[in-house]
């Protein structure tokens, strides 16, 4: 973090808690603060492993199988996990790839995203795009959670839209 501060800028480490980042002449301040969530849980199957970090810090809440199942090349699967969320509006949980099964496997997640308002049980949606058999085991992990902080879209429809260095340069439109 530091090496984007400028060079008359303030850093204040706060530990564990966050930082401060005070400019030069104080002509702004930023203070970000890290923090924990409550989240609660319902276990909908009783011997479904509950969601969990593999590390103190990590961002990403590993879900696992309640199933053995073997996933063809081009088949996708949907694997109900058996539990439920609750977290406060502001939030989403969305569903991530393990990084292990797309490099080792082709084993991809396909959408998921659960909105602070959805009580239902939470899933995963897997697709086999390697060019084996992927074998899944119970109590595999499958992919990870991570929720994060949305913010709401306020639209406001115009007839033109402000002009940039890309303007409407699509896929390749960088370069190599």
């Amino acid at each position: 973090m530091r090496s984007c501060l400028a060079k008359d800028d303030t850093f204040i480490s706060l530990g564990s808690k966050g930082f401060l980042i005070q400019g030069h002449n104080r002509r702004y301040s930023i203070l970000l603060f890290f923090s924990t969530m409550k989240v609660k849980i319902k276990k909908i199957i009783e011997e479904a492993t509950m969601p969990s970090y593999a590390h103190r810090g990590d961002a990403g809440l590993d879900v696992y199988s309640l199933e053995e199942c073997e996933l063809k090349p081009g088949e996708r699967k949907i694997f109900n996990l058996g539990f439920a969320l609750e977290f406060p509006e502001g939030y989403a949980a969305i569903v991530k790839d393990k990084s292990s099964l797309p490099k080792n496997a082709g084993i991809h997640t396909m959408g998921g995203v659960f909105d602070a308002g959805y009580r239902g049980e939470y899933n995963v949606n897997l697709i086999n795009l390697g060019s084996d058999v992927y074998r899944i085991h119970k109590g595999d992990k499958l992919a990870q959670i991570v929720i994060f902080p949305i913010a709401t879209a306020e639209f406001e429809e115009v007839s033109e839209l402000s002009s940039t260095a890309r303007g409407e340069g699509r896929f390749g439109s960088t370069g190599k």
